[in-house]
């Protein structure tokens, strides 16, 4: 789980475990939440699919889902996140993913090393994956633009799958 996606989910789990929302008289303001839908990523719900509940270290029920959200004017990101667990195959899981997102805009496929390279200076909008490769057997679809994309993550665990959706978004 050394992926910046796999972080992300990380920091934002961590981060709506502790239900935060808080402004100050300055314009910044804090959101942080584990009530998150499926309808906050904004792509359909796989069917038959489960959140992906586990134990966290204390052994207390981690939160399968959370957004958090930071502003300070006009600057400020927010991230929903949701996991999910099927006992479809992986590729059955991906398929679906790719053409619900392709109805957002053109794809992006994470295992394709053309996907995989270093923001261009001259195109500041255009989308591009981590320039690490993803694991063999794992899935990763982005839509979008830089600053407001939603990712995919759909890997095997066990004898089903499980895949992560996240939206984020740079500035208001």
């Amino acid at each position: 789980m050394n992926r910046p996606t796999y972080a992300l989910l990380t920091v934002l789990m961590a981060a709506s475990a502790t239900m935060a929302s808080a402004q100050s008289d300055k314009g910044i303001s804090l959101e942080a939440h584990s009530r998150t839908r499926v309808q906050d990523v904004g792509l359909p719900a796989y069917p038959g699919a489960t959140l992906a509940v586990e134990r966290g270290v204390n052994g207390e029920e981690d939160h399968s889902a959370g957004s958090f959200g930071a502003w300070m004017g006009s600057i400020g990101m927010r991230v929903d996140a949701i996991k999910f667990k099927t006992s479809d195959k992986p590729e059955q899981v991906a398929a679906f993913y790719a053409r619900a997102m392709a109805r957002q805009g053109e794809v992006l496929d994470c295992r394709l090393p053309s996907s995989r390279v270093k923001q261009v200076k001259d195109e500041p909008e255009r989308l591009s994956c981590d320039e690490k490769p993803i694991q063999p057997g794992h899935f990763e679809y982005r839509v979008g633009q830089p600053k407001h994309m939603r990712i995919v993550h759909v890997h095997p665990e066990g004898d089903g799958t499980r895949f992560e959706m996240v939206r984020l978004q740079l500035g208001r």
